[in-house]
C-alpha cells in the first residue's frame, strides 16, 4: 500500500508541463483606452506575463458617434467606419509604443469601431469560435 501511494505522488508531480515542454499560452484580452488605467492594465498583464505564458492581445474601440443622418447607408458608412479606425489606431500608436518599451510580448492593438461593449464581446465570441476546446476566461 505504501509503494502505491508513493507511485501515485511521483505520476502526479510529473504531469504538470513546463513552458519548454510546450505549455499553452493563456490568451489574455485587454479592452485599452488612451488613459492611465489602461497602460496600468497593460503593465499589470505584462508582469503577470513574467510568471506564466500568455499572449496579450490589446483591443481598442473607437466608440460610435451618432452618424447615421448624416452619412447615410452603403459605401459611405464603411468609408466613414474605415476613417473613424484609422483615427483610433493613430491615438492609440503612442501609448502603445510607449508601453511596448515595458512590454516586448504585448501584440499590435486591434482597433475596431461600434459600441465598446457590442464588440469586446464579439470578439470575445470569436474567439470561442476559433478555439472551441479554450475558454476566453
Amino acid at each position: 500500500m505504501g509503494n502505491q501511494n508513493a507511485s501515485v505522488a511521483g505520476e502526479a508531480k510529473s504531469a504538470p508541463k513546463c513552458e519548454s515542454e510546450g505549455q499553452v499560452a493563456i490568451r489574455t484580452l485587454v479592452s485599452i483606452d488612451v488613459d492611465l488605467a489602461s497602460s496600468l492594465a497593460i503593465r499589470f498583464a505584462c508582469q503577470l506575463g513574467g510568471l506564466m505564458k500568455m499572449e496579450i492581445n490589446p483591443v481598442y474601440v473607437k466608440e460610435s458617434v451618432p452618424h447615421e443622418s448624416a452619412v447615410g447607408a452603403g459605401w459611405v458608412s464603411r468609408t466613414w467606419e474605415r476613417e473613424m479606425i484609422h483615427e483610433g489606431e493613430k491615438e492609440i500608436a503612442e501609448m502603445i509604443a510607449s508601453e511596448r518599451n515595458f512590454c516586448p510580448i504585448l501584440t499590435e492593438p486591434k482597433v475596431v469601431y461600434g459600441d465598446r461593449e457590442a464588440e469586446l464581446l464579439k470578439i470575445m465570441l470569436g474567439v470561442c469560435r476559433t478555439y472551441p476546446d479554450r475558454s476566453p476566461f
